[in-house]
């Protein structure tokens, strides 16, 4: 039977955000949005990209081991894709399914870069609970 990865990065994501004290969940089952995250009048729309494990990068990053995510959407529901924007999402959550362990950050971070390559030490216990306090504690004040 085969997995799938995507969904099963956002059962996890949900997990998470609704574990945050306040923050309520649902699936949102529509393009562009994968979860959508509630906190009294705060809403939080969410893109999850999950990846099984870390690779071996060997161009720019002499050979590193790195978790890889590609940060797009579907344009019109083709295979076309563009980079994600504050029109498609508020917050992406990036989900190491290995470890079961997410890392957020603000669609507004991502500065134009669709790829992004981060070593495995970004990916903690530690780490997840920094980034979603400091991302969706932003979003509560905005």
């Amino acid at each position: 039977m085969k997995i799938n990865n995507g969904r099963e990065g956002e059962f996890l994501a949900a997990s998470v955000i609704q574990g945050m004290n306040g923050w309520d969940v649902i699936h949102a089952g529509v393009q562009r949005i994968d979860l959508v995250a509630f906190c009294g009048e705060t809403v939080v729309r969410v893109q999850v990209k999950s990846t099984l494990h870390p690779r071996r990068i060997s161009t720019q990053y002499s050979g590193a081991i790195r978790y890889d995510f590609l940060i797009t959407g579907k344009i019109g529901g083709v295979k076309a894709r563009r980079r994600l924007s504050r029109k498609d999402c508020d917050v992406i959550m990036l989900v190491a399914l290995d470890k079961q362990v997410c890392r957020a950050m603000s669609v507004d971070d991502l500065h134009g870069k669709i790829h992004w390559r981060l070593p495995p030490d970004q990916f903690t216990p530690e780490e997840q609970t920094r980034t979603l306090k400091e991302v969706f504690d932003g979003c509560r004040s905005n």
